[in-house]
């Protein structure tokens, strides 16, 4: 049976621009100095992680485990 790991972000606006804010429950250090929530989503997906869901400011993606 395929087991899947998960990754949840949680965004935040800065001047009407969407930043990773807190991922996976731990605020990110120096997140307003990291990439925009667009540049990052697509890290996300180069490393395999596929968005399956969001509401409320977050967003989930999963990927299979190794």
């Amino acid at each position: 049976m395929q087991k899947w790991e998960y990754w949840e972000v949680v965004v935040y606006f800065d001047k009407q621009v969407p930043f990773p804010f807190i991922v996976n429950g731990q605020e990110l250090r120096d997140w307003k100095k990291g990439p925009n929530w667009f540049t990052y989503r697509n890290q996300l997906g180069d490393q395999g992680w596929e968005l399956v869901g969001f509401g409320n400011g977050g967003w989930v993606f999963k990927r299979p485990k190794p």
